[in-house]
């Protein structure tokens, strides 16, 4: 036994992809032990070094970035043949699992779902919600098949199609109308900040904004969960960057006003795996965005 099935390849390049043991245990669902010891069967079976084992984590060797690429291969190719034997069968079978972000109101995920399950009833969808950067760690591990990702750079092995800017506006509790409307940068960078997890995208955009424009906020206030940003501005308890759909929502209902001197933009991408272009629920997936009133063009 060699310990290449395709469970100790998944291992494999989940650990690759995170580059921690306890990050692919997790979205595996095994024990930190069970991770490490699949691993090590793995170079054993295969008399290679994959790893260098490092106090920042699991770094490839230059033997597991060649053969990490095969294991990605391997791995779309066994989906793309389950989804064509179903095909074959006469009706496309199968399951797919979509990151789909947490604090986006673009998607129009109730669109997509429907046309999913009216063209293709025999497809069963599991969606998760989780942060642009954990979706595409996901999909690049084999973890999910697809996902809607903001503001991430994509570059093989995986593949994306560009569906939509966004753009994002800072907002202010509505009581602060007066003091912001006719603010400078300045006095908007020194009031109280809401920022948003490390890993989002408005908490990079806030970063390299205060990098271009100076000044310091008088506090931040770091909020996990994606609703909470928008919750605590209406609340009056500080400024952050909200999607313009949002914040324009929020403010027609009285909850925010918009600072009008800021505006940036990013790309709404839908990504997969560019192993699977061929793979039939892939093509299923692009089948009904492209329909979807967000659907925009390839990446080539």
């Amino acid at each position: 036994m060699d310990g290449t099935d395709l469970h100790t390849l998944r291992v494999f390049v989940t650990v690759a992809t995170t580059g921690h043991l306890t990050r692919a245990a997790e979205l595996l669902h095994l024990s930190q032990s069970a991770v490490s010891a699949q691993v090590k069967g793995l170079e054993t079976g295969l008399a290679v070094t994959l790893f260098e084992r490092t106090a920042k984590g699991m770094l490839l060797t230059a033997a597991g970035e060649r053969l990490l690429q095969q294991a990605q291969q391997v791995l779309a190719a066994h989906q793309t043949l389950l989804a064509t034997a179903a095909r074959m069968q006469g009706e496309l079978r199968g399951r797919v699992r979509v990151g789909a972000i947490g604090d986006l109101d673009s998607l129009d995920l109730g669109r997509f779902v429907h046309r999913l399950e009216q063209r293709y009833p025999c497809v069963e969808l599991h969606l998760q919600h989780a942060r642009s950067s954990a979706t595409l760690a996901a999909v690049r591990a084999g973890q999910l098949d697809a996902g809607y990702v903001v503001g991430e750079a994509v570059s093989p092995p995986l593949a994306a199609v560009t569906l939509k800017p966004i753009t994002f506006r800072i907002a202010a509790p509505a009581a602060w109308r007066e003091r912001v409307v006719t603010a400078s940068w300045a006095e908007i960078a020194a009031l109280p900040w809401i920022r948003s997890a490390p890993t989002a995208f408005c908490h990079r955009a806030g970063e390299a904004l205060f990098r271009e424009r100076g000044g310091v906020p008088d506090k931040v206030i770091m909020a996990d969960h994606p609703g909470a940003v928008r919750t605590l501005i209406a609340a009056g308890v500080g400024l952050g960057l909200l999607p313009e759909e949002r914040a324009r929502a929020a403010e027609s209902r009285g909850e925010v006003v918009i600072w009008p001197n800021f505006a940036q933009q990013a790309q709404l991408l839908f990504v997969y795996q560019q192993a699977r272009e061929q793979d039939p629920l892939i093509g299923a997936l692009k089948e009904v965005l492209w329909e979807a009133p967000v659907a925009g063009r390839a990446l080539g």
